[in-house]
């Protein structure tokens, strides 16, 4: 079993707290949010995957954010949180990988 450092327990309890908190917010159970979450979701995104998972350009519609946003969405249809789905461009125009992007290549002093 891999323990990770304590900085990593420390970010997944913050996560585990945040999740459960946000599945107070939509009104499902925080288990199924917690689960459904770490099974979809890196605990950590590898720093060669970040722009596979963010996206490779500003506002890209097809990154796996947006994807996860737009099952989330499908999701709370069924739950009646929600009426209709944004598209992915939609979404996407709320993801700016700018910062990232200026990290990946050393623009950001560590």
């Amino acid at each position: 079993m891999r323990r990770g450092t304590g900085h990593q327990r420390h970010d997944r309890a913050q996560a585990n707290k945040y999740l459960t908190e946000a599945a107070g917010v939509q009104g499902v159970p925080a288990n199924l949010v917690v689960t459904a979450t770490k099974a979809y979701y890196p605990e950590i995104i590898p720093v060669d995957q970040q722009l596979y998972w963010l996206g490779s350009t500003l506002h890209d519609p097809t990154s796996r954010l947006v994807k996860a946003y737009e099952l989330t969405a499908k999701f709370l249809i069924g739950q009646g949180r929600l009426t209709t789905i944004p598209s992915a461009a939609q979404i996407a125009s709320h993801v700016d990988i700018s910062f990232l992007q200026k990290a990946l290549t050393g623009g950001c002093p560590s």
